[in-house]
C-alpha cells in the first residue's frame, strides 16, 4: 500500500480509502468482512457520515476487531447544536474523545457554521 501525506495535516492515510454509503447494500457480516481485509492490506482512512444509516457502527466494529490504528473521516450539518450532536455521537459510535477530521457536509451549512466556530 501506498501512503501519502493529506495536505498540511500531516497524517499519512494509504491511496485508496473506503466510502462506506454502499456497505448498507450487503449484509453486516460482508460489510465488516470487507472492511477488516482492507484494514489487513492497509487501508487506513474511512469515510463515513450520519446518513448513511449504521455504517458508523459498522466501521466501529471493524475497527475495534482489527486493532488497527483507522482515520474515520465523518462529517454532520444543520444548526450548530445538530452539528454538535452529530460530532459527539460519532465519537461516541466510535469509542474516541475526538476525530481527526470532522467536515461540513453542505454548501448553506458552510456559510452558517464557520462563523460560529471562528476564535472572534
Amino acid at each position: 500500500m501506498q501512503y501519502r501525506r493529506l495536505g498540511r495535516s500531516g497524517l499519512r492515510v494509504s491511496s485508496i480509502g473506503f466510502g462506506t454509503c454502499q456497505l448498507r447494500l450487503v449484509t453486516e457480516q460482508q460489510a465488516i468482512d470487507t472492511l477488516k481485509r482492507g484494514f489487513d492490506l492497509g487501508v487506513n482512512i474511512v469515510h463515513t457520515a450520519p446518513d448513511y444509516e449504521e455504517t458508523v457502527e459498522l466501521v466501529a466494529q471493524s475497527i475495534e476487531e482489527s486493532g488497527r490504528d483507522v482515520t474515520v473521516v465523518s462529517q454532520g450539518y444543520g444548526d450548530l447544536a445538530h452539528f454538535e450532536w452529530l460530532f459527539e455521537n460519532t465519537c461516541r459510535t466510535l469509542k474516541k474523545r475526538t476525530l481527526r477530521i470532522f467536515g461540513i457536509a453542505c454548501i448553506d451549512d458552510r456559510e452558517y457554521l464557520p462563523y460560529r466556530f471562528s476564535s472572534n
